[in-house]
C-alpha cells in the first residue's frame, strides 16, 4: 500500500479507490509500525516513519481521494496541500495530487484508539 520513491523523504500510498480512509489509514499504520517484526521501534521518536510526506493522488470524479484528504483534515492527522487538477494523458481522467504532512503524535493516538483486529489485517491487500 505504501511505495518508496526513491527518496527518503517522501513515500506513495496507492489502492485508496480500494479502501475506506479508516481502512487505508489502519493498513498505512500497520505496514509502516506495528508489524511484529518491527513492533519495538517507536516512530514517534523519529524510528521507522522517518519520511516528512506522504503522496497520494485519485480520480476527481471517483472521489476517494478527496474523502481521504477529509478524513485526514477532520481527525486532525496532520495538514494536506494539493494541486490543481490536470487530466491524465493516459487514461484521459482528470486527477488530482495530494501532499500530507503527518501528525505523527495525532496519527499514533488515532491509531491506537482503531487499531486493527487480526482479523481485519489478514484482509489487508498488498
Amino acid at each position: 500500500m505504501i511505495y518508496s520513491m526513491e527518496n527518503c523523504g517522501v513515500r506513495e500510498i496507492d489502492g485508496l479507490a480500494n479502501r475506506s480512509p479508516k481502512k487505508a489509514l489502519q493498513q498505512i499504520y500497520w505496514e509502516a509500525i506495528d508489524r511484529d517484526e518491527i513492533n519495538s521501534v517507536d516512530w514517534r521518536n523519529d524510528g521507522l516513519l522517518n519520511f516528512a510526506f506522504m503522496m497520494f493522488s485519485g480520480v476527481i470524479k471517483e472521489n476517494y481521494a478527496q474523502k481521504f484528504k477529509k478524513y485526514l483534515l477532520d481527525n486532525k492527522l496532520g495538514e494536506v496541500i494539493e494541486t490543481k487538477t490536470k487530466t491524465n494523458p493516459n487514461s484521459n481522467n482528470d486527477i488530482r495530487v495530494y501532499v500530507w504532512t503527518i501528525n505523527r503524535k495525532t496519527y499514533s493516538q488515532w491509531y491506537g484508539e482503531n487499531k486493527p483486529t487480526k482479523e481485519e489485517i489478514k484482509e489487508f491487500d498488498y
